[in-house]
């Protein structure tokens, strides 16, 4: 059983912040199962003990320290650039080594950290530690775990079963590497002694050389002894492009060699490159002299073309799953967007249609005990009734302090309490009017109870008249917003667009307040539909933003200029940081926080829809200082 080992990732860095801020995300993320080796100057030492995964190092040290740093890292230790995305050039220097050097940008999210982090750590246990993942089993991805568990248990049953036809005639290919076979192939031919000798069968190609053309016929087999090449293929425009690398080990043509076909690809050597050129004259009589050749041969053989079929396999598997993933993806973007959308709409109308729709319903069985109070009271139509009753219909509510104030001056008139309540409502407040009242009642107690009647019948029909003068403004309104657009261009008012759009937005906004700083605008041709779907987006981007702030702000201006009109948006929401910024109008980019809607859709579409109408969006904004979107449409026979 083996024993267990400590675990030291490694960082090379002058930068005490750094240091102190690496420290605290391993420990809050690995607690003490992960040690931090930090180093200023003093050079990497292997320790057998050690268990040394990944070595960090500061960006701000600068090309050479870096990469003598990393070129000292013990290997399969995995090498990772800290640095700033702003620092282009040292990132493309340390990326084009062959030093497979990985990047963390600085500043990251902890979760980045820590998913980069496990990452790694998961490819380390897995491929060159997997004896210590049964003491690290919480560091290691579970899934890759298991897989990697059902791999070698595979593996191992299909190693048993072609043991014994693969046992004695052929080197296993699992355990030499490619160059180990291609130095084991050369040997076996220095020790031929055939003619052509293997130093005419070696041929040395410089960098850049073709070493065939795509649908040329390949009469030479080319095994890669040392160097690269590229596989190059054609598009339909003629312009090449690269598909495949190989190295050492290698054979060049062997489907076209022996299939008769031409070559696929047209192959250029990356680097000096080092063949060994058999013609089939050539090929047939070294294997009919040399079963060491022809094992060794077969090997390489087998291994690329199991390579390639597998590389075939996972590239079908691949685009497959990513096919039927864009398209699970589109489905879901469409009906997400369309259901968002249509759910925010709805949200409003049922929002809206429901309060006044409850005015009515309350109002309807209060209307009929009214009425029929009217019908009981012996047929009397005296001017009081129905002046009460257009006072209840035409008269705006009194604020509780002109009511109150009412009140007391009907009481110092010598009026009951209760009586100097329903006058003071019912605006009846001249000392004649209410000698004339009492005159007809004889009581004020009985003249209340009649002339409230008709004045509340007057407040009630008052009620459901507005009412429904909202639902039909409500209605109306939707069917502007939502109706199909047409073709053809048409003239479009601005500000119609933007208060359609406030009034569907409603629900939305009741607490926010909403400032309309609106100049004279000449009318745009454009798409009042399309235009719409720009106002709402930018408007609900601003209350997503302001759902934090205690006071919530919007600010709506517009302005004619000479050849275009200016739309501004402003809030003060929580505003978008410069990355943020230079991201806005990035396809599936999105600031939305967890639970609200957002899949990065609707400043793309803004912006499509704009330029389609020839304008221009424009974004300002700074982090705690709100975001003012500006949108420029050109005037009819305008340009930007």
């Amino acid at each position: 059983m083996t024993h267990r080992k400590t675990i030291q990732i490694s960082l090379l860095s002058k930068s005490q912040n750094l240091s102190d801020l690496v420290q605290s995300e391993i420990h809050d993320l690995f607690g003490t199962q992960i040690e931090l080796n930090i180093i200023s100057e003093r050079p990497v030492v292997e320790d057998n003990e050690l268990l040394q995964p990944i070595f960090l190092a500061d960006g701000q040290l600068g090309k050479k320290a870096l990469l003598d740093f990393f070129a000292k890292s013990p290997d399969p230790s995995f090498k990772v650039l800290l640095a700033q995305e702003s620092d282009f050039s040292l990132i493309k220097d340390m990326m084009n080594t062959d030093l497979d050097i990985r990047l963390i940008a600085v500043p990251w999210e902890q979760a980045d950290f820590y998913r980069t982090v496990k990452d790694l750590l998961s490819d380390y246990f897995l491929h060159h530690a997997f004896d210590q993942v049964e003491y690290y089993e919480n560091l290691v991805s579970h899934r890759r775990y298991r897989q990697a568990l059902y791999d070698k248990e595979t593996e191992r049953a299909s190693l048993a079963k072609n043991f014994e036809e693969l046992k004695g005639s052929l080197i296993a290919p699992q355990k030499h590497s490619n160059q180990e076979l291609t130095a084991s192939l050369r040997e076996s031919m220095n020790r031929l002694k055939l003619e052509p000798t293997l130093s005419t069968l070696i041929v040395q190609h410089p960098a850049g050389t073709q070493i065939c053309q795509e649908g040329k016929p390949l009469d030479i087999l080319c095994v890669i002894l040392s160097g690269t090449v590229s596989h190059r293929k054609r598009d339909h425009d003629l312009s090449e492009t690269e598909v495949m690398r190989e190295g050492p080990g290698s054979i060049l043509g062997s489907m076209a060699h022996f299939l008769g076909n031409k070559a696929y690809t047209s192959i250029f050597a990356e680097e000096d490159l080092e063949l060994l050129q058999l013609n089939s004259e050539t090929l047939e009589l070294i294997l009919n002299h040399s079963q060491e050749f022809t094992v060794q041969f077969i090997n390489i053989l087998l291994r690329q073309i199991s390579g390639r079929v597998r590389l075939h396999v996972e590239t079908n598997l691949q685009l497959q799953k990513a096919l039927a993933d864009l398209k699970a993806i589109q489905i879901k973007l469409v009906d997400t967007e369309k259901m968002a959308t249509l759910g925010q709409l709805v949200a409003g109308i049922a929002h809206e249609l429901n309060n006044p729709v409850a005015a009515i319903m309350s109002s309807i069985p209060q209307l009929g005990e009214c009425l029929e109070s009217i019908v009981n009271s012996n047929g009397h139509e005296g001017d009081f009734r129905w002046r009460a009753f257009e006072q209840g219909y035409q008269l705006a509510s009194l604020s509780s302090r002109d009511l109150r104030q009412r009140r007391r001056d009907l009481e110092k008139m010598g009026l009951p309490e209760s009586a100097a309540t329903e006058f003071a409502e019912m605006s009846f407040h001249d000392r004649d009017i209410l000698k004339a009242i009492l005159k007809e009642f004889e009581t004020y107690q009985k003249a209340t109870g009649i002339l409230q009647s008709y004045f509340q019948t007057g407040r009630f029909l008052k009620t459901i008249a507005s009412s429904s003068q909202r639902l039909d403004n409500l209605v109306r309104s939707l069917r502007n917003y939502a109706k199909p657009g047409k073709r053809e261009r048409e003239p479009v008012d601005i500000h119609q667009g933007i208060e359609e759009t406030l009034l569907m937005l409603q629900h939305r906004i009741k607490l926010v307040s909403v400032v309309k700083d609106y100049g004279t605008l000449s009318p745009v041709m454009g798409y009042p539909s399309k235009l719409n779907q720009v106002w709402t987006n930018i408007i609900n981007n601003a209350l997503d933003a302001m759902e934090s702030q205690d006071t919530q702000n919007i600010r709506i201006s517009t302005v004619a200029k000479e050849n275009y009109v200016e739309v501004a948006f402003h809030d003060n929401g929580i505003g978008m940081s410069d990355v943020q910024l230079e991201k806005a109008f990035d396809l599936y980019f999105s600031t939305k926080k967890q639970g609200q809607v957002g899949m990065g859709l609707g400043l793309p579409i803004c912006k499509s829809i704009v330029m389609e109408h020839g304008g221009d969006i424009r974004i300002a904004s700074k982090v705690h200082q709100g975001t003012t979107v500006t949108v420029r449409i050109p005037t009819i026979g305008g340009r930007l």
